[in-house]
């Protein structure tokens, strides 16, 4: 049930502009285990199908069932909301930040990923992409379903964030929140399809190239997630504070943001 429950935050986390999913996945202690289950499957079938089953299934319960549930808290109580996943990954990222070796080359490399990803942030996107049946849609939701992997894989990348740069945020929340409409599923099937195979193709590349990567290169994947981590709260920071809120939406948020401290630091020990 705990790895459920974590699955589900990580859903919820997917939904939200600016929010990395992997990264609370690594907030939660999840990271490793699940590149591990996915690319050694076989040598555990059992066990990593059962680990894969729970959180797979919290996370996409949250995406399908709760995608409108989390856009109206967005809209109505951003500032609060962001303050819990910002709480869950400064949590998170205390933890991972005791096992990075910190000689002047790792810290270079930290300045230069946080660098490097607010620099990508500066490019602004919107929702507005207009489903029209054609192939460019096809092309554009295979496009889509590479970023949905890649941004679950590589802590730190907000896949709603590079969805909304590709203008198709909304329309990725619309096939979601419509996939037990069997009409509108039918009548887009071949979106569905083609987000799938994008999915399924960089499912395969991601896994393997991120598991050489931890296993031969592991000080230099931690130390380029740790400067992932660092700009993911600075980016959800400005954003929050550049939000409007009031003085009551602050004293929630506060407190909103330490207890995602505190279910980062006991999720992390599970």
């Amino acid at each position: 049930m705990n790895l459920f429950f974590k699955g589900f935050i990580i859903g919820i986390a997917k939904v939200i502009p600016g929010v990395s999913g992997a990264m609370i996945a690594v907030s939660f202690g999840l990271y490793d285990r699940l590149i591990n289950a996915i690319t050694s499957f076989f040598d555990n079938k059992k066990e990593n199908f059962k680990f894969l089953l729970l959180v797979g299934s919290g996370i996409l319960l949250s995406i399908v069932c709760f995608s409108n549930i989390v856009r109206y808290f967005i809209n109505s109580y951003y500032f609060s909301t962001m303050m819990l996943f910002i709480g869950l990954i400064v949590g998170g990222t205390y933890s991972y930040s005791r096992d990075i070796e910190y000689s002047f080359k790792n810290i270079v490399i930290i300045i230069l990923t946080i660098l490097l990803v607010l620099g990508i942030s500066m490019f602004g996107g919107s929702g507005s992409y207009m489903i029209n049946g054609t192939v460019r849609d096809y092309l554009m939701f295979f496009i889509g379903g590479v970023v949905e992997i890649f941004s679950s894989m590589v802590p730190g990348i907000s896949g709603t964030a590079l969805f909304m740069l590709l203008g198709i945020y909304d329309s990725i929340l619309l096939l979601f929140s419509n996939i037990f409409n069997i009409s509108f599923v039918i009548d887009n099937i071949m979106i569905y399809i083609s987000y799938g195979v994008g999915m399924m193709i960089s499912f395969v590349i991601f896994s393997i190239l991120i598991s050489y990567l931890i296993k031969k290169y592991r000080n230099l994947f931690d130390t380029i997630v740790m400067g992932l981590c660092i700009s993911s709260i600075l980016l959800l920071i400005v954003m929050s504070f550049s939000s409007s809120f009031g003085f009551i939406d602050l004293v929630i948020g506060v407190m909103l943001f330490f207890v995602g401290v505190v279910l980062s630091y006991l999720f992390e020990r599970d």
